[in-house]
C-alpha cells in the first residue's frame, strides 16, 4: 500500500518539479511583459504614423495566440540541457499554430466586417434593380446608405487629458488619475461606446491640437475636454462634450465634490456622458475604489510612478522601491483597497522578472 501511495503522488510532484526546472512560470511572465511592451509600442507608432486599426487587431491577436506557444517552448526548452526538437514537440507546436491561426482570424475580423459580409450576402441574392436607376438616383441612394452607416455606427469618444487648475501644481497626479478612471469606467461599462485609450490621448498633452484635428486624426465622433481644480478637501471637475464633426458644444457640466465624494466621481461622469450619447452603462458595478482619500492619493501616485518606470534606467531599483512604498502605504491606510493589493502583487511579480529579486 505504501508503494502504491508513492506511485499515486509522484506524477504531480514530477510535473511541478519539471515546471520549476524548465522555468515555465518565468517564461510566461517574461512573455507577458514583452507582449505589453510591444502592444504599447504599437499603440504609439500607430497613432504617430496613422496605421489602420486592423494592424492593432492583428498584433494583439498574434500576442494572444503566442502565449500558449511560448509556454510549450518553455516546457521543452526551458532547461538549457534540452536543445533537441522532438517529434512530440513538433506535433504540439504545429497543433497550436493551426488552432492559433483560426483563432487569429476570428480575433482580427471585427464585428463590423462580419456584419458587412452578412449584408453583402443578402444583397448578392437581391435583384440588381439599382443599376437601372438614373445616376442622380444612384447618388441619392449612396448618400442615404452612407448616412445610415454613420447613424448605425457606435459613437467613438476621445477624452483629452484634464487640465490641472489646482493652486498646488503637485496635485497634477489627481487630475491624471481622475482622467484615467473616467476613461476606464466608460470603456468597461459602456458597451455602446468606442473609447480611445488613455495612452493615445496622453500624446495630445505634449502636442496639443484643436478639437477638429483630434477628431479627424482619431476618427472620433465626440471629444471631451475638461479641467480639475483641487484645493484642500474640495474638488471641482468641469467637462465639455463636443461634436467632432461640427465642433459644436453639446453638453457642459461642473461637478463640485468633497475629496471623499470625489472618489466615485467617475461613475457620475460616465452616467451623464452615456445619457448624452443615447446609450447606457452596463448594470455591472465598477471595481470598488478606496473610501480613504489618503490611500487613494498614494494609489494614484503609484500609478503615475508606474508610467514613468524605465526598465533601462540606472535608478530602476530606487524607482521601483518608491512605487512599492506607495502601494504598500495605500494598503496600510486601507487594508480593503483591492486594486492597490492587485497592483502591488503585479508590481512585485514584474520586478522579480526584471531583477530576479523576490
Amino acid at each position: 500500500m505504501t508503494a502504491g501511495d508513492a506511485s499515486d503522488t509522484s506524477p504531480p510532484a514530477t510535473v511541478w518539479a519539471r515546471i520549476k526546472a524548465h522555468k515555465v512560470l518565468q517564461w510566461s511572465l517574461a512573455y507577458l511583459g514583452a507582449a505589453l511592451a510591444v502592444a504599447h509600442g504599437q499603440e504609439i507608432l500607430g497613432h504617430t504614423y496613422h496605421w489602420p486599426y486592423v494592424v492593432e487587431r492583428i498584433l494583439i491577436g498574434g500576442l494572444i495566440v503566442g502565449l500558449p506557444i511560448a509556454i510549450a517552448l518553455a516546457w521543452y526548452h526551458g532547461h538549457r540541457g534540452l536543445t533537441r526538437v522532438s517529434s512530440g514537440e513538433l506535433m504540439v507546436v504545429s497543433t497550436l499554430l493551426v488552432v492559433g491561426a483560426g483563432l487569429l482570424i476570428l480575433l482580427v475580423r471585427s464585428p463590423e466586417d462580419r456584419s458587412a459580409d452578412s449584408a453583402s450576402g443578402v444583397g448578392a441574392r437581391a435583384p440588381p434593380i439599382a443599376s437601372s436607376a438614373p445616376a442622380s438616383a444612384q447618388g441619392s441612394i449612396a448618400a442615404a446608405s452612407s448616412k445610415a452607416s454613420r447613424v448605425n455606427r457606435k459613437p467613438r469618444l476621445a477624452i483629452l487629458p484634464f487640465d490641472n487648475l489646482s493652486p498646488d501644481p503637485a496635485n497634477a497626479f489627481f487630475a491624471d488619475g481622475l482622467h484615467e478612471d473616467v476613461i476606464s469606467t466608460l470603456a468597461t461599462r459602456a458597451p455602446g461606446l468606442e473609447v480611445i485609450s488613455r495612452t493615445t490621448m496622453m500624446l495630445y498633452r505634449a502636442a496639443p491640437k484643436s478639437i477638429a484635428v483630434v477628431a479627424k486624426e482619431l476618427g472620433a465622433t465626440h471629444v471631451i475636454e475638461g479641467s480639475v481644480r483641487r484645493e484642500g478637501h474640495h474638488v471641482r471637475l468641469t467637462l465639455q462634450l463636443i461634436d467632432g464633426a461640427t465642433d459644436n458644444h453639446l453638453w457642459a457640466q461642473t461637478y463640485d465634490r468633497t475629496l471623499e465624494d470625489a472618489l466615485s466621481l467617475q461613475t457620475d461622469v460616465a452616467q451623464q456622458v452615456v445619457s448624452q450619447l443615447a446609450t447606457e452603462l452596463s448594470v455591472r458595478a465598477p471595481r470598488a475604489l478606496s473610501g480613504d482619500p489618503e490611500a487613494y492619493d498614494l494609489y494614484l501616485k503609484a500609478r503615475l510612478a508606474r508610467q514613468e518606470l524605465n526598465p533601462y534606467s540606472p535608478t530602476l531599483l530606487a524607482d521601483a522601491q518608491h512605487m512599492t512604498d506607495l502601494l504598500e502605504g495605500a494598503v496600510k491606510h486601507d487594508p480593503n483597497f483591492g486594486l492597490a493589493r492587485v497592483d502591488l502583487g503585479n508590481h512585485l511579480a514584474q520586478l522579480y522578472v526584471l531583477t530576479g529579486d523576490a
